[in-house]
């Protein structure tokens, strides 16, 4: 119940930046990611929480299941879950006003349900959907690090890298 709930509350968030004020404090809130991003994310990650492959950041996207710092790449990273048919329709939107924060055109691929964003100012955005997430990663390594970055690369006992020790 509680992951239907979960998957409910992301997929609404998505469709909430596609409103005025969504998209406002949608691209507020990814205006001060971004900026952050040639810093290699210093201030927002929380070393006290650093591990080998991910650190735990202090700032997350709205609506966003979980985010993250990969470290080998230097990548800021969020997770939305989402419905499995909701996946390839909220990485458009996303990349969408991802885009649409920098007055700029993503280019989006339905085939693979992949978009790539050029920022202005150098940043790349890279937006995925798999299963039942649609993943962002800022910064780094961008799509080049991302068949090695989370969730492909599983720890050991099954469990997706960026996901907490239980």
């Amino acid at each position: 119940m509680r992951s239907a709930w979960c998957v409910s509350v992301a997929a609404t968030s998505l469709l909430v930046m596609a409103s005025t004020v969504g998209a406002q404090e949608f691209c507020s809130d990814l205006d001060q990611v971004v900026t952050l991003a040639s810093s290699g994310f210093q201030s927002i990650r929380d070393d006290a929480r650093r591990g080998a492959v991910t650190t735990t950041v202090t700032r997350s996207l709205p609506g966003a299941t979980r985010c993250w710092y990969e470290n080998a790449a230097g990548d800021y990273w969020c997770a939305w879950e989402v419905s499995f048919d909701q996946v390839q329709r909220g990485v458009k939107q996303l990349a969408s006003a991802v885009g649409g924060c920098y007055e700029v055109q993503a280019d989006y691929d339905a085939s693979f349900s992949l978009a790539f964003v050029d920022l202005p100012n150098s940043v790349p955005v890279y937006i995925n959907g798999i299963g039942g997430m649609i993943l962002l990663s800022i910064g780094g390594g961008g799509p080049d690090t991302f068949a090695t970055t989370p969730p492909f690369t599983s720890l050991p006992g099954g469990r997706p890298m960026w996901e907490e020790a239980p």
